[in-house]
């Protein structure tokens, strides 16, 4: 991995540079895409949170457009 980091780096392939870049991201901006941290969320997390009646924020630094920010009161 850190040849191909330094080759990318060092390189002016850009076919290179675009193809290692494809492979190590999920080019994917669905919110829910992947459903086990959602039902954590939903069936543990919250309902505990909801029981001390506080305010919660909830950031996604995933999020492609980062603006996913949430607000739960």
């Amino acid at each position: 991995m850190s040849e191909l980091f330094q080759l990318v780096l060092t390189n002016r392939n850009r076919e290179l540079a675009v193809a290692a870049i494809d492979a190590m991201t999920t080019n994917e901006t669905l919110w829910f895409r992947d459903a086990y941290p959602f039902e954590v969320l939903a069936n543990k997390l919250l309902p505990e949170v909801a029981e001390s009646r506080r305010p919660i924020k909830i950031w996604s630094a995933a999020s492609s457009s980062g603006k996913s920010l949430f607000r739960l009161r």
